[in-house]
């Protein structure tokens, strides 16, 4: 599974769950990425007071937001939205108010009705991952909305493995692989596949979500993969729920 720079996307609860299990399984937690933090000044036109809202996609958001200089200033009012509960207990962790939380991810969940026509008349701004561009956002853009980059998400350049860990890869007899996200599937599976033949032909995909376990750009999943699941829901509970049917 990815690495858990943050400690806020509960990738340590579930590498808690399956250590539980016994020792049927060896976990690793890899570094797959290279974070960064960007400082940039709020738009100036921003303000809570007449409505306008926070759109926060992920704990690395989190993260980036609590690190900005102008952040303490407006902690008190600002009000945001969430796409599942771990971004909104780390949001409400840095005394940030979250007025909904998409149960489902911004995408496939229905807002409620109130905060549907709240939002015809709110503007939004969007803490971003300076590495995607704006039409790749969870919740896309209109004319009068912000986009603000804070955070830069990119593939590491390095191995994400020691030499040792290659050779236990290819000397198991099988491979379980925890996605959160569709990148992290995305640079698992690109990486996997330069150790080639030597992948234990038994490798399971557990994604966040269907739409975590779609389709690599460098692997067709189907192909990669010979079983795929993933919890009902797209939280932290679910999945914890998911990983101890796994686990037996």
């Amino acid at each position: 599974m990815c690495a858990d720079v943050y400690g806020l996307s509960g990738a340590s609860d579930y590498a808690a769950t399956l250590r539980r299990s016994g020792t049927r399984f060896s976990i690793w937690s890899l570094a797959l990425f290279d974070d960064e933090i960007l400082f940039a000044p709020l738009p100036t036109d921003f303000d809570p007071s007449a409505g306008d809202l926070l759109v926060v996609p992920s704990t690395r958001a989190v993260a980036a937001l609590q690190a900005q200089a102008w952040f303490d200033g407006m902690r008190d009012r600002l009000r945001a939205l969430a796409p599942g509960p771990e971004t909104a207990r780390a949001l409400e962790g840095i005394g940030v108010q979250v007025i909904w939380t998409a149960p489902r991810g911004f995408r496939q969940s229905a807002w409620p009705e109130a905060l549907r026509e709240a939002d015809a008349s709110a503007r939004r701004l969007t803490i971003a991952n300076a590495s995607l561009p704006a039409s790749a956002l969870s919740l896309p853009l209109r004319a009068e909305d912000w986009h603000l980059p804070l955070y830069q998400r990119r593939p590491s350049g390095r191995a994400p493995w020691t030499v040792a860990q290659a050779r236990g890869l290819c000397q198991a007899p099988g491979l379980i692989v925890l996605a959160l996200s569709s990148a992290q599937r995305q640079v698992l599976e690109t990486r996997l596949s330069l150790l080639g033949r030597r992948l234990p032909s038994r490798r399971h995909l557990i994604a966040l979500s269907p739409s975590v376990a779609g389709w690599s750009p460098a692997v067709p999943r189907r192909s990669f993969w010979d079983s795929v699941s993933f919890p009902v829901l797209p939280n932290r509970a679910s999945m914890l729920s998911h990983l101890q049917d796994i686990a037996g």
